[in-house]
């Protein structure tokens, strides 16, 4: 039987030379096939869309660019010398595969200085892959937005590159429409003494894939990480993150939770990894599903690897339905059925929020879409409980 398709290697060579990057673009690409083949064998792809009709709006201020992979290329050394020593063969595979075949991508670079602001929003149909690079300079200061809302499939390579004593807070929110499968690889560097907190929804679509990994591999980097997802109808969310500690006095936090109504599926596995060179890392992950139907199920694994006694670290996982007592104290106090149920929903998706230290208005794109998304589950719009 004739195989199908050209192999990656192949496939990534033929989008370098169409889109005319150098050769060191070109070498990260096949890096990543190479890492990739590595774990699952020769690969091969076929009927690839590489290009998108998408929609991009953006705004910023304080200094920060929002460019093309070309521009960005074309403009100097930073992108360079953040990809080329990259990937180390730590990455996701689906942050890697995504590495390899993009098509279109947007680099987001914030210089030292004043505070920089950034707010990107995309919808439509976009290619099957696409990049977004930040380039977090030494020393700057940044609060980044970044909304989808696709139409249909697509897979993402995100990577972060916070440079030396940089101060950044992401908020990302994925409300793609109801038949868009997707998948997502981030990837975050911290540089030393660097801060970056990370909040995400994950709001919309049919399936969702996600593998994170980020790395503090430099002194005195803290990472926080806060999620809150909602899975209706039949959508499967699956997500497994690695934090990963390799130098002293690095920080961590994160937490997550997911709430699955209809016969929606959460499958979440989170692994924090202290280094015997990690002396004083500090690092909790916990895990949290809400049950609202009958037909939903979860399944939560954190996991633990500390190679260094002078450390600090926990984990914990829960799994349940909406609390009876809860829902019976909240009507008691005159809310009907319904509204209770909203209430506890609403609470339990904030809760992430709450826990990073966000008010909703410094965050007005996940609160909206959470509060959104939580009454179509409760006014029977979106296969919920």
């Amino acid at each position: 039987m004739a195989k199908v398709g050209v192999p990656l290697a192949q496939k990534a060579r033929e989008i370098s030379r169409l889109l005319g990057e150098p050769d060191w673009l070109l070498g990260v690409r096949l890096s990543a096939v190479s890492i990739l083949e590595s774990r699952r064998g020769a690969g091969r792809v076929s009927g690839l869309r590489m290009e998108g009709s998408v929609k991009r709006s953006f705004s910023s201020e304080g200094g920060a660019a929002v460019l093309s992979v070309a521009q960005a290329v074309a403009r100097g050394n930073a992108l360079k010398e953040q990809l080329a020593v990259r990937p180390n063969g730590m990455e996701s595979d689906e942050y890697l595969l995504s590495l390899a075949l993009f098509t279109e991508g947007t680099v987001v670079a914030v210089p030292a200085g004043k505070p920089c602001k950034v707010s990107i929003e995309m919808e439509g149909k976009p290619p099957d892959f696409f990049s977004t690079f930040f380039l977090l300079e030494d020393g700057c200061q940044a609060s980044i937005s970044m909304k989808t809302a696709f139409a249909s499939r697509y897979g993402e390579c995100r990577g972060i590159f916070a440079g030396r004593s940089s101060r950044a807070r992401f908020c990302f929110v994925q409300a793609d429409s109801a038949g868009c499968s997707s998948s997502l690889g981030m990837c975050a560097w911290l540089d030393e003494e660097s801060r970056l907190a990370l909040f995400g929804a994950n709001l919309g679509g049919a399936g969702r894939k996600e593998g994170a990994c980020l790395f503090q591999q430099k002194q005195g980097s803290r990472c926080e990480h806060y999620e809150s997802s909602l899975a209706k109808g039949r959508q499967r969310i699956e997500k497994r993150l690695w934090h990963c500690h390799s130098a002293a006095r690095t920080f961590s936090r994160a937490f997550l939770a997911y709430a699955a109504a209809g016969c929606s599926q959460v499958l979440f596995e989170g692994n924090v990894r202290i280094g015997q060179e990690a002396g004083g890392a500090d690092a909790h992950l916990l895990a949290k599903s809400l049950l609202l139907s009958e037909k939903s199920s979860a399944r939560l694994v954190p996991q633990l690897a500390v190679h260094n006694q002078d450390v600090a670290a926990g984990h914990g996982s829960a799994v349940a339905p909406i609390c009876k007592e809860e829902l019976f104290y909240l009507q008691s106090r005159g809310l009907g059925e319904k509204e209770s149920r909203l209430a506890l929903l609403e609470g339990f998706l904030s809760e992430p929020l709450r826990k990073g230290g966000v008010e909703a208005s410094q965050m007005p794109w996940v609160a909206s879409e959470l509060k959104r998304q939580a009454r179509r589950i409760f006014e029977g719009e979106g296969d919920g409980a």
